[in-house]
């Protein structure tokens, strides 16, 4: 048998052939937690934990935001559509003499 038919043989016997995970499957999740609280024995915290921790800051600062904005929302409220389009033709005629 040729060098090279044997070798693609070997391949080809070897993509045919299921991998077996079984064993790196079995006991993830206990290696996993060992390795959790491995690192959480050490003081080591991951980095999320901060902001798990400064969810309530968050959550006061929106609220703080949301109260302010509700409160500083005049009786007459302006109309953002006529703000912009307020002399829109002669803004527009200065920007084509002006070249802008």
């Amino acid at each position: 048998m040729n060098p090279d038919e044997r070798l693609d043989k070997i391949f080809s016997d070897a993509r045919a052939a299921a991998p077996d995970i079984g064993k790196v499957e079995a006991g993830f999740e206990t290696r996993l937690m060992a390795r959790i609280r491995e690192e959480l024995a050490k003081g080591e915290r991951p980095w999320f934990s901060l902001a798990w921790r400064l969810v309530p800051v968050f959550m006061a600062v929106t609220v703080s935001l949301g109260v302010w904005y509700y409160a500083s929302v005049p009786d007459n409220p302006v109309d953002m559509r006529s703000m912009i389009t307020a002399e829109y033709d002669d803004s527009m005629s200065m920007n084509f003499l002006n070249g802008g």
